[in-house]
């Protein structure tokens, strides 16, 4: 995401940079491809603005990482967190920020990265009381919405949606595995295709692409079940996140993992 965004503001005319040290070469690839400069974090402090885009557990360290940087800046970079966490992080992130005397944008990114052809975008939404400021990048071709509402809660909105989308994704992928057991794989599919074609294509994207995404998604599930606080709530995001860290450490080893991701990447 971070990469296939960075492209679309490179294509209209902005100045990338961002700090590849330590990350794969497959990471610096994809960097270098979309347009973005290799720079150490000390040159944030000079930029205009800051897309924090990274793992869910990493936003707030990263956060902390750039606020002694940012409070000695002197140009005060617009502060935006891009990433699937939980309200109360973001709240917390908007503090840390603040604290070193930047102005600080929540957001929450719904929809795959774009396309290299532009012709897929995801809505961002905002919120805060610096959300018409980011919405500035509208110009660079970003598709931002602006929400009347404070910090944190484009986060919700962001979680309520992952919260539905990617249980889905789980569900699924347990129900054709259970299926595969019963000898009805095929019958499952079949009918799951009939009477909930869109489900079915959604989920099947999903499934192919899990043992790149299944460990991302953990923390995101774990922020839902603290955040879904309704009865079953909580029990239904810890099962899942339960889910895709087995998916994560076992795509490539459990049978039946294997050929429910080999069956949808055959479809």
């Amino acid at each position: 995401m971070g990469a296939a965004l960075g492209r679309v503001l490179a294509a209209h005319g902005a100045t990338i940079i961002t700090t590849l040290e330590g990350r794969s070469e497959a990471t610096r690839a994809r960097a270098h491809a979309a347009g973005m400069t290799d720079a150490p974090p000390a040159a944030f402090g000079a930029c205009d603005v800051i897309l924090s885009v990274v793992p869910p557990d990493e936003a707030l360290p990263l956060a902390r990482l750039l606020a002694p940087i940012l409070e000695t800046s002197a140009k005060k970079p617009l502060y935006v967190d891009c990433n699937a966490i939980a309200p109360s992080e973001a709240k917390a992130i908007g503090e840390v920020v603040a604290a070193a005397g930047c102005p600080f944008v929540d957001t929450g990114i719904v929809g795959g990265a774009p396309n290299p052809d532009g012709t897929r975008i995801p809505a961002i939404y905002a919120s805060g009381p610096h959300a018409e400021r980011f919405a500035m990048l509208r110009e660079l071709g970003l598709d931002i919405r602006v929400l009347d509402a404070p910090n944190g809660a484009a986060s919700a909105l962001k979680m309520a949606i992952a919260g539905v989308s990617k249980s889905m994704t789980g569900v699924v992928a347990l129900m054709a595995m259970s299926a595969r057991e019963a000898g009805v794989e095929a019958a499952f599919l079949a009918q799951l295709r009939q009477s909930q074609p869109g489900v079915a294509a959604f989920a099947g994207a999903q499934i192919r692409a899990l043992p790149e995404k299944a460990y991302r998604w953990v923390p995101e599930m774990e922020a839902l079940a603290a955040l879904a606080a309704h009865p079953g709530g909580p029990e239904v995001y810890r099962g899942l996140a339960a889910l895709y860290d087995w998916i994560a450490r076992e795509h490539s080893v459990d049978p039946d993992l294997k050929a429910l991701i080999e069956r949808f990447s055959r479809d």
